[in-house]
C-alpha cells in the first residue's frame, strides 16, 4: 500500500458514479461527488494515517465492495461499458488499491455490521487496538448505523456504541493492489478486453441463461437503468443483440439482488489480469463465471432460441421471457411454485396496512405471468418442447398454492379512497377483527373468512387512503 491513499483525478465527473455502478449498488442518491475520496479517507482513519473523520453517507452500503471489488473490475475491463463510465470505474479501482480494503492482511482483521451509537454525533472510535467507524444508516432503525472495523491485534478496538451484528469481511478473493493497478493500466493502454461471442454462448450453455443474459453477465451486468447509457448500436452489434434482447437479458438477471451480484462476480477474474487479453482469456473467464453461477444459482434448464423468440413476442411486463420459460421447463425448482406463501398482514408506516414479507408479491407476479403465458405456450410451441411439456405441472402447482387456506391476495386497483373500515362494516355482517398478524395491528380490520379489509393510512395532505382489500382464494 502506498504511504498516502490515491484520490480521484480532479477532472473526473463523479456525478456519473450511480450510472457506472448501476446494478452493483443501492441507494444511488448517496453515490455522488466525494464518494471515492471518502473511501480513501475512511481507510486513512482506520489505519491511523489521519485523525480527520470522513463524512458519513458517502455511498450507501459501499462496504459491500470490501472483498468483492472484483465485480467492479470485471465491468471496468469489459467491452459494452460506455467510455465515460469506464473512467469512473477505473478511478474507483485506483482509489480502492490505496486503501486497506485491498490489503489481504488487513482484510483478515476487518469486519462490518450494525452498531447502535451511544451519541448520534459521535460515530468513530480508535486507540492502539484499532478503530471502528460508522459509515451510514441501515434504513431500519433511527439510531442504527452500518460500521467498518479494523483491528490492529487480537483484542476488539473501542466502539462508539453497542455492536448488535457483526461478520468478517470476505478474504482470499481477487483485488490486491497489484491486481487492481495491473487491470487499470491494461485497460488504459489497450482498451477493454476483446469480446468473444463463443465464450458468451458457452456461458449460456453452461448455465441455462439466454444468450443475451449470458453476454451481459460476462460483461459484468452493465445495467440499463440509466437510459442514457444503454448499449449503443456498436456495442449491440458486437454482442449480436437487438435492443429488445438486451433489455430482456437484463430483466432475466433482475432477480439477482445487489449482494448476490457482488458475491457472484467477486472472484471470477484471473490472478493475472493480462490473461483477459490473451487468446482463450474470455473463454476461461466464462468458465469461471459459469462455475460461480452454478454454485450460487444452480443450473437452469436449457431453452431453445426458437422458444425464446416466441416468448419474446408475448413478453410479460412482470417477468423476462427467459424467466417465464424457465418456470415451465422446470416447475419444481421454483420456490414460489412449490412453497405456500406467508401473506399475513402487518402494520405499515406508509399505507397503514401491508403484507408480511415478499411472498405475496412474488406469488401474485408469478400467478399473473404464468396465466398470461399458458395460452401461447399451448398454442404456439410444438409438442415435446420442454416449456410446453411443463404446462400441466405448473397449473397443478398453482392450484395447490391457491388452495392454501392462509394465502391472502390483494385486490390492487379496487379503490375506496376516503372510506374507512367502519364505512364498509355493514356490507360484511358477522365479520370479526383480523387475527393472523404476527404482531398486533394498530389499525382497524374486518375479516369474514373470504375477505379481509384493513384501514388505510393518512397521506401527506391529511386525506384518508384507500383501505386494503384482500381475499383468500381457497
Amino acid at each position: 500500500m502506498p504511504e498516502h491513499s490515491i484520490r480521484p483525478a480532479a477532472r473526473l465527473n463523479e456525478d456519473l458514479i450511480p450510472a457506472a455502478l448501476s446494478g452493483l449498488i443501492g441507494g444511488s442518491g448517496y453515490w455522488r461527488s466525494g464518494t471515492l475520496a471518502g473511501f480513501a479517507r475512511t481507510g486513512d482513519y482506520l489505519t491511523g494515517r489521519t485523525d480527520q473523520l470522513p463524512d458519513q453517507y458517502r455511498g450507501w452500503y459501499w462496504s459491500r465492495f470490501i472483498g468483492r471489488i472484483g465485480a467492479v473490475a470485471l465491468r471496468a475491463g469489459s467491452f459494452p461499458v460506455h467510455a465515460d463510465l469506464r473512467e469512473v470505474l477505473l478511478a474507483m479501482l485506483d482509489v480502492w488499491a490505496g486503501t486497506p480494503f485491498a490489503d489481504p492482511a488487513a482484510l483478515t482483521r476487518m469486519r462490518t455490521g450494525t452498531i447502535e451509537l451511544t451519541d448520534d454525533g459521535a460515530y468513530a472510535a480508535r486507540d492502539g487496538r484499532g478503530a471502528v467507524l460508522a459509515v451510514h444508516g441501515t434504513g431500519a432503525k433511527a439510531t442504527g448505523r452500518h460500521f467498518v472495523e479494523l483491528r490492529t491485534g487480537e483484542a476488539d478496538p473501542p466502539a462508539p456504541g453497542d455492536i448488535t451484528e457483526a461478520e468478517p469481511v470476505p478474504t482470499g478473493g481477487w483485488g490486491t493492489p497489484a491486481q487492481l493497478h495491473g487491470l487499470t493500466a491494461l485497460v488504459r493502454a489497450n482498451g477493454p478486453a476483446p469480446w468473444d461471442r463463443d465464450a458468451a454462448a458457452a456461458l449460456a450453455d453452461a448455465t441455462g441463461l439466454s444468450r443475451a443474459a449470458a453476454s451481459l453477465l460476462l460483461a459484468g451486468i452493465p445495467d440499463g437503468s440509466y437510459v442514457k447509457w444503454r448499449l449503443d448500436a456498436d456495442a449491440r452489434k458486437t454482442l449480436r443483440l437487438k435492443q429488445s434482447e438486451a433489455d430482456a437479458g437484463l430483466r432475466e438477471l433482475n432477480d439477482l439482488q445487489v449482494p448476490a451480484r457482488l458475491d457472484l462476480l467477486a472472484g471470477v477474474l484471473p490472478d493475472d489480469p493480462e490473461q483477459l487479453w490473451r487468446p482463450g482469456g474470455q473463454a476461461a473467464l466464462a468458465e469461471r463465471i459459469a462455475e460461480a453461477w452454478r454454485t450460487q444459482q444452480g443450473t437452469r434448464p436449457a431453452v431453445s432460441e426458437a422458444t425464446l423468440a416466441v416468448a419474446t413476442e408475448h413478453e410479460s411486463v412482470r417477468m423476462a421471457p427467459a424467466a417465464v420459460c424457465t418456470v415451465f421447463a422446470d416447475p419444481t425448482s421454483n420456490a414460489v411454485l412449490t412453497r405456500d406463501a406467508d401473506t399475513r398482514l402487518r402494520a405499515s408506516s406508509v399505507i397503514g396496512h401491508g403484507w408480511e414479507g415478499e411472498d405475496g408479491f412474488r406469488f401474485k407476479e408469478l400467478l399473473a405471468s404464468t396465466c398470461q403465458a399458458m395460452p401461447w405456450i399451448y398454442a404456439e410451441l410444438p409438442g415435446g418442447d420442454p416449456v410446453r411439456e411443463g404446462l400441466p405441472e405448473v397449473a397443478a402447482l398453482l392450484r395447490e398454492r391457491l388452495a392454501h387456506p392462509e394465502l391472502l391476495l390483494d385486490t390492487r386497483g379496487h379503490s375506496r379512497r376516503g372510506w374507512t373500515v367502519a364505512d364498509l362494516a355493514a356490507s360484511f355482517p358477522g365479520a370479526h377483527d383480523y387475527r393472523e398478524a404476527r404482531t398486533p395491528l394498530d389499525h382497524p380490520t374486518l375479516d369474514d373468512g373470504l375477505t379481509v379489509i384493513a384501514e388505510g393510512g393518512i397521506d401527506r395532505r391529511g386525506a384518508r387512503q384507500s383501505p386494503g382489500i384482500y381475499f383468500r382464494p381457497a
